[in-house]
């Protein structure tokens, strides 16, 4: 069983932690008639243009429109490219509980638009985050320390503390940000999408009283 702690703020990550992606690539290749390994090595391109900020899902949108000649009618790009996502229903509901307990916020490496979307599709529950730490708004990605910075500042405002780094929980998939996160003096859960459910009755467990 999961031991118990105190936290004063919890910060989660989005793709793989709270829902679940799959291959854009093969759907919007498809709907564009273009060869996929093309389309992947554009996106290859673009990827960190976008979840820095230096490039919207559009202006991509328009690039693999040209290289396809694609003159078919317009579609919903974002909604296209997210249509295979899915929610982890355990995660879902554990935070629609933590927000009567907890100061929350997300961190995430996303592209400007994909959170909103992912909230109109019903991926995540329209919750009143504390804090929204976006690489395209900051232009700065995990695991850079950077952008830990930034959300302990923001939490810190939010509490209206001096809120100390190992007050903070992240709950992400990926070890490089863990790690990052680690050696800014935060708690960790290492998240493991391949087990959604068991990870959060887990967290349930560890925060919930």
């Amino acid at each position: 069983m999961a031991k118990k702690q105190k936290f004063d703020f919890l910060y989660f990550d989005i793709g793989k932690t709270l829902f679940n992606y799959d291959n854009s690539i093969e759907r919007i290749s498809s709907k564009l008639g273009m060869d996929p390994i093309v389309c992947q090595k554009l996106w290859e391109i673009a990827n960190p243009e976008m979840y820095l900020g230096h490039m919207t899902m559009a202006t991509f949108e328009k690039s693999l429109t040209a290289v396809s000649k694609y003159k078919g009618p317009d579609f919903d790009f974002m909604g296209l490219w997210m249509e295979g996502y899915t929610c982890f229903p355990g995660m879902y509901q554990l935070l629609v509980e933590l927000t009567a307990h907890y100061r929350m916020g997300v961190i995430s490496n996303l592209y400007d638009g994909q959170f909103k979307k992912a909230e109109e599709m019903d991926l995540l529950p329209v919750i009143n985050w504390d804090a929204r730490i976006f690489s395209h708004a900051a232009h700065i990605a995990k695991p850079d320390t950077l952008l830990f910075e930034i959300a302990e500042i923001r939490a810190r405002i939010k509490t209206k503390t001096d809120l100390s780094p190992n007050r903070i929980l992240l709950v992400d998939d990926t070890l490089q940000n863990i790690r990052a996160a680690q050696n800014r003096g935060w708690q960790v859960y290492l998240f493991n999408p391949d087990y959604p459910d068991a990870c959060a009755s887990e967290l349930k467990e560890m925060l919930l009283p």
